[in-house]
């Protein structure tokens, strides 16, 4: 029988969720990919992002995400791998812990992971996505090194021993995904974490 559960990565625009999430896709049979893109992408471009509306516009978005892999018969049996971009700050806790939730209110285990990456080689990610990204977000290069300097990205905590903090800096997303999965297996199945 395979384990239902909702794996969370979250990290810096273009470092490479869902690249790895992808990856780690293969190794959960009975998995989907649920990512940043996708659900940014419904929300309508007519605020700042760090408006209040934006911000409960993308509130919004993400609870019928979430409602929908709850409640529909073919979805509550899938493992699901979400990305998304949330920072330590009100909203972005809130928004984190709407996953959080969404799994318990399942009864399903939640493993949050926060890939970190230094700042020029997610510069270096960010390359051809950069018409992407001005489109998206309206940013630049130099508009991701200022985020990066102004924000922190969430993190539950060092004493959530679930949580999964890996630096990919020189890691190819493949061995990514293989270190997420075996924390996984190996927290979850009840061995001491490193």
């Amino acid at each position: 029988m395979t384990v239902v559960q909702y794996i969370y990565i979250n990290g810096y625009p273009s470092v490479g969720k869902l690249t790895v999430a992808k990856e780690l896709q293969k190794l959960f049979p009975g998995s989907q990919v649920l990512d940043f893109n996708t659900m940014i992408n419904m929300v309508p471009p007519t605020d700042p992002v760090d408006s209040p509306n934006y911000i409960a516009n993308r509130t919004r978005v993400r609870s019928q995400f979430l409602d929908a892999a709850a409640n529909l018969d073919y979805t509550q049996r899938l493992t699901w791998i979400f990305t998304d971009v949330h920072y330590a700050d009100a909203a972005g806790q809130q928004g984190a812990k709407d996953y959080q939730k969404a799994a318990h209110t399942r009864g399903i285990q939640f493993w949050p992971v926060v890939l970190e990456c230094e700042t020029e080689e997610n510069v270096l990610r960010l390359g051809d996505k950069e018409a992407d990204w001005k489109a998206t977000v309206g940013e630049t290069a130099e508009g991701l090194r200022r985020i990066r300097e102004e924000k922190r990205v969430y993190s539950f905590g060092a004493g959530d021993e679930e949580e999964l903090r890996i630096d990919i800096t020189e890691m190819m997303p493949d061995e990514a995904a293989r270190r997420i999965f075996e924390h996984i297996n190996k927290v979850g199945s009840g061995e001491q974490s490193q």
